[in-house]
């Protein structure tokens, strides 16, 4: 499952220090926050940042943050948690 707006530019930038592995279990429960009408908007991009992170491991944080409608500072900020 992609949140991707269009077509992600490649960035240049250093790979990220915090690499996402998610479970299928923790894919599946991401998921269903992001469908849930009743999830905080909080928790929905913090789930659509985590699954494009883990689905994209490539990815820069400045990518993942274009492709959810974030920003890199709050892709930083989940990373690191």
């Amino acid at each position: 499952m992609v949140f991707l707006r269009e077509e992600v530019p490649v960035m240049s930038g250093p790979k990220p220090n915090y690499p996402i592995c998610l479970t299928e279990e923790e894919v599946k429960q991401f998921q269903k926050q992001v469908r849930a009408h009743k999830t905080g908007q909080d928790l929905v991009v913090r789930a659509k940042l985590l699954l494009v992170a883990n689905e994209h491991p490539e990815w820069s944080n400045p990518q993942i943050a274009e492709a959810v409608g974030t920003t890199d500072r709050t892709v930083r900020k989940w990373r690191g948690r």
